[in-house]
C-alpha cells in the first residue's frame, strides 16, 4: 500500500524549522483541496510553482510567490490609494497590469503605485533563504 505524504509534511521536511506560515497556508491548501494545480490558480502561479515552492527548490522570486499568498489565502490586505483595502494577490496584480480594463485605469496606477507603501519597489516581505 503506497500511503501518500501530505503536502505540509513535504513542506515541513523541506524548510525544516524556519518553514514561514506562507508556507504553512500554502501546504495546507494544497492537502485540503487534494490538488496543487487547483491552489496554483487561485494565487496565480503554475503546480510545478507550487510544488517548488513547497519544497524549497523555488528559483524565482519567493517574495512574489508570497505576496499573493498572503493575499489569496491568507486574506491580507494593502491600503490601496485607489481602492482603499483589497487583497494583496490583487494588489500584485494591478502592479503588473493584469487587471485594467482600460487606458484611463491604467494612468491612474501609473500614477498611484509608485509612491504606495505597497508597491513592490517600496515593500519587500522579508526574504526566504535558500537552502
Amino acid at each position: 500500500m503506497n500511503i501518500r505524504q501530505s503536502s505540509l509534511d513535504a513542506a515541513t521536511v523541506a524548510w525544516g524549522n524556519h518553514i514561514p506560515d506562507w508556507v504553512v497556508a500554502l501546504a495546507v491548501a494544497c492537502d485540503r483541496y487534494q490538488s496543487q494545480r487547483k491552489v496554483a490558480e487561485a494565487i496565480g502561479y503554475s503546480g510545478a510553482t507550487v510544488s517548488l515552492v513547497l519544497k524549497h527548490k523555488y528559483n524565482g522570486d519567493y517574495g512574489k510567490v508570497e505576496i499573493m499568498v498572503r493575499g489569496a489565502l491568507l486574506r491580507e490586505t494593502a491600503a490601496c490609494p485607489v481602492f482603499g483595502p483589497i487583497k494583496l494577490n490583487e494588489c500584485q496584480d494591478y502592479q503588473d497590469g493584469k487587471r485594467f480594463t482600460s487606458g484611463m485605469w491604467k494612468r491612474v496606477f501609473r500614477k498611484s503605485c509608485p509612491t504606495c507603501a505597497f508597491n513592490r519597489e517600496n515593500f519587500a516581505p522579508p526574504q526566504v533563504a535558500k537552502r
